[in-house]
């Protein structure tokens, strides 16, 4: 089933303003999202002198601040405070300029979570690294991470960070041109339709 992504509202801007080498997470902050996971092979791309910039966007619960600050200290443990940033939630409507301002965006929720924030991604032409086993096939092995694997993580970051920029923009249109095709609002509308018309 598509998640019904508005295509029409996600979209890639006008105007390119994505940082080169920019990574991404957005999403409510816990640890079923795994960003921890993230931070992690962050520490190694940097002890491998691999450039890079990274947005960690969302809340945490009350029930998740521990893991928050857990986060945060770990962070600036490793001396990556410049590196890494922590912004708080944001209106879904503005997320679309964030999407559009990074390279890569990363999502490592468990397969079987089809999170909407990767199609959103993709439909802003933002290269999407996912954990997700039901897009393997979907779209490009390079996009796709072993979900235990931190090892496979950073070979998979390394890997799109180090894509020639005329290799990105093609890929960027391959991903949207997937979301739309895919998971779209309307052919959400439609397989709800012929879903409610064949009970």
């Amino acid at each position: 089933m598509p998640v019904g992504v508005d295509t029409d509202l996600f979209r890639p801007l006008p105007v390119d303003e994505r940082k080169r080498r920019s990574i991404l997470f957005l999403g409510r902050i816990a640890p079923v999202k795994r960003v921890h996971f993230l931070i992690d092979a962050l520490k190694t791309v940097n002890q491998d002198k691999v450039e890079f910039s990274a947005s960690i966007y969302g809340d945490a619960s009350a029930r998740h601040h521990d893991y928050y600050a857990d986060l945060v200290n770990n962070v600036n443990k490793s001396g990556l405070a410049s590196k890494i940033l922590f912004h708080g939630g944001i209106p879904n409507t503005d997320t679309v300029s964030v999407y559009n301002s990074h390279d890569l965006f990363v999502n490592l929720s468990s397969s079987g979570m089809y999170d909407k924030t990767i199609f959103e991604a993709m439909a802003c032409g933002t290269l999407a690294l996912s954990s997700n086993e039901n897009l393997r096939g979907e779209i490009d092995d390079r996009l796709v991470v072993d979900e235990d694997s931190l090892d496979d993580l950073v070979k998979k970051i390394k890997i799109v960070l180090a894509m020639p920029e005329q290799e990105k923009d093609e890929f960027r249109i391959r991903i949207r041109d997937y979301a739309k095709s895919r998971h779209s609002l309307p052919l959400l509308a439609i397989k709800l339709k012929e879903e409610m018309s064949s009970r």
